[in-house]
């Protein structure tokens, strides 16, 4: 299971995407800022499962998805496309699984919008998992705590703590700051001019 920050996926690069999972033997891969537009289900002729939701006005703004390997398609139970920035998808195990691909608002976003996206993604009595780009760092720390391991990036800001919070009081792991790892392996997005 792992996340990718497309920034657009438009026509030819879900074959890219498709050919990366099959090399990486990536079973789920959660993709954010897809651009796509409305809420659906399709198989591809590689016989993946792809699950998106966007805006329903037809805008082409951010937009998450789930591309979902057909062996692992054959457990899920159902989907829900909540927004253009969170969709959810359910799998069958001994205790259900809830993987749920989510964009979150930038920093420059309303209070009342992201408070909005943080209480949507409140996690249900499934097993949840969460992947995401999230738009924050939880920073590098000298010791963690039962959320966030000492393998994080960039430093902390006013914005990013609400992440933490979230995570302390829903019981929630960052997992990939647990493990060291690459830094490129740390973020999901780097900007045009490599700045952030």
């Amino acid at each position: 299971i792992t996340t990718w920050n497309l920034r657009s996926m438009y026509i030819g690069k879900l074959k890219v995407v498709i050919n990366e999972m099959t090399e990486n033997n990536i079973k789920i891969l959660g993709v954010s800022e897809t651009r796509w537009s409305e809420q659906g289900l399709f198989t591809t002729n590689e016989s993946f499962t792809v699950v998106y939701s966007g805006r329903p006005d037809g805008k082409r703004d951010n937009g998450v998805g789930l591309i979902i390997k057909k062996q692992t398609a054959k457990a899920m139970l159902g989907y829900n496309p909540l927004n253009n920035r969170i969709i959810m998808c359910t799998f069958k195990s001994p205790c259900n699984l809830t993987i749920m691909q989510v964009y979150s608002p930038t920093t420059s976003a309303k209070d009342d919008m992201i408070n909005d996206f943080y209480e949507a993604i409140i996690p249900n009595s499934d097993i949840t998992v969460i992947i995401r780009d999230w738009t924050a760092m939880v920073g590098k720390r000298n010791q963690k705590s039962d959320s966030i391991g000492i393998h994080g990036l960039g430093v902390i800001k006013e914005h990013d703590e609400r992440l933490e919070e979230f995570c302390k009081t829903n019981s929630l792991v960052i997992t990939n700051t647990m493990f060291a790892q690459h830094p490129r392996r740390l973020y999901t997005w780097i900007s045009p001019d490599s700045k952030t």
